[in-house]
């Protein structure tokens, strides 16, 4: 019973995202989440975008409840990615990981985005 969703890759075509105060970097800058902000209301079909100097990023999204409901990986074109989501939630709350991860697969320039379901 595990239906972990994804997210449809939209090559860093984002439509529109929140003002740059809203904006969370990774501590190395290599990544900004420019949508969802923080503490953000998420539903599948939302779309998470944001800019990156690494070739591709990470997500996963995690509920309250069950944990991971979506993961996978965006290609960076052009300095930007971005996603439409497709989960399906059991929770009220989770957090929203980006990141990318080394040739050993460890995780590193996460950015850690608190949002609501």
């Amino acid at each position: 019973m595990n239906n972990v969703g994804g997210a449809t890759d939209t090559h860093g075509s984002s439509q529109s995202s929140p003002p740059s105060s809203q904006w969370t970097s990774s501590a190395s800058g290599v990544i900004t989440v420019k949508s969802p902000a923080p503490n953000a209301t998420l539903k599948s079909g939302d779309t998470i975008s944001g800019s990156s100097s690494a070739s591709e990023i990470n997500y996963r999204l995690s509920d309250d409840k069950v944990g991971v409901i979506a993961q996978g990986t965006l290609t960076v074109d052009s300095g930007n990615f971005s996603g439409i989501l497709h989960f399906q939630t059991h929770g009220t709350s989770g957090r929203l990981d980006i990141f990318t991860t080394n040739a050993m697969g460890v995780e590193y320039n996460e950015v850690q985005i608190n949002v609501g379901f």
